[in-house]
């Protein structure tokens, strides 16, 4: 594949295409942000997104978790989630020196199927931050070529 092939790729991989109205989904309740996730994908190249949501706090050794849930509800097919939480975390209860670090706590995470035609979108409470990653292939069906030996 030649440099400008490759570019050309991966532009059109990051560029959405949305066939839906985007203001179709409820706007955000008080207290909430709303996040849309783009992800360019077709039925050659399916994308899952799996995500979730949580904050940097002050932690010890243990292992920690923030308490939530996310729900489910759709608009015109279009799926969309809400994630609630009381703020509160559970941890492991290992005895600790005083080591306290900065680190990431997130909540459970959920998966869906990226659409070409919407976006994701997430409502998450004001304060916390939706992190996420794509997993899918590009392209399928490619011929590997033996490296020299």
């Amino acid at each position: 594949m030649t440099r400008t092939a490759l570019i050309a790729a991966l532009a059109l991989a990051a560029a959405p295409v949305f066939a839906a109205d985007e203001t179709a989904f409820p706007a955000a309740k008080p207290g909430f942000r709303r996040f849309d996730i783009a992800v360019a994908t077709s039925a050659e190249a399916p994308r899952r997104i799996d995500f979730y949501v949580g904050k940097t706090m002050t932690i010890d050794c243990n292992r920690n978790w923030l308490n939530g849930a996310f729900a489910a509800d759709d608009v015109e097919g279009a799926p969309f989630f809400t994630f609630t939480t009381d703020g509160r975390t559970s941890s492991t209860k290992m005895f600790c020196p005083d080591d306290k670090k900065q680190a990431f706590v997130s909540g459970p995470r959920m998966t869906a199927e990226a659409r070409a035609d919407a976006p994701l979108v997430v409502y998450v409470p004001a304060g916390y931050e939706l992190r996420y990653d794509v997993w899918g292939v590009l392209e399928r069906g490619r011929i590997a070529t033996p490296g020299a030996r």
